[in-house]
């Protein structure tokens, strides 16, 4: 098996894998980024056109690619605000993949964030099934 972990433009990482070359696409995209907002980033304090995005209207962009790259029966999870969960379920269901689960992390001790849109204390994880007909459990 192998597997790598990539920093950067994910969306661009993913649209230049073959179709159907992963078993599972896990991520943690940024999110909860309002609109001019002030961060850290590259050490620096920036605002949120640095990012290679725009955080607040792409938000799902990189599904499409992900889509793509997992195989018949691979698995996308990733990391979104409660806020933003029923969008993810619809664009889910628009690039064929199957909401199939969702879990939180709930922190005891969460970093302080200068975002007052972000609660940093949970975040929601929701899992997605690229079906072929047969669902795999792992147990």
């Amino acid at each position: 098996m192998v597997w790598s972990v990539t920093d950067g433009d994910g969306a661009a990482f993913l649209r230049g894998l073959p179709a159907g070359s992963v078993e599972a696409v896990i991520t943690d995209p940024p999110y909860g980024i309002a609109k001019g907002a002030a961060f850290f980033h590259g050490g620096r304090v920036s605002d949120d056109t640095a990012l290679p995005f725009n955080a607040t209207d792409d938000l799902l962009g990189w599904l499409w690619p992900a889509a793509q790259a997992v195989v018949p029966g691979g698995h996308v999870a990733f990391f979104i605000d409660q806020n933003r969960a029923q969008a993810a379920y619809e664009a889910l269901r628009a690039c064929g993949l199957v909401p199939w689960h969702k879990f939180y992390i709930v922190k005891a001790n969460p970093a302080p964030t200068p975002r007052p849109t972000f609660s940093s204390a949970v975040e929601e994880c929701i899992v997605a099934e690229k079906c072929n007909g047969k669902r795999r459990w792992y147990g």
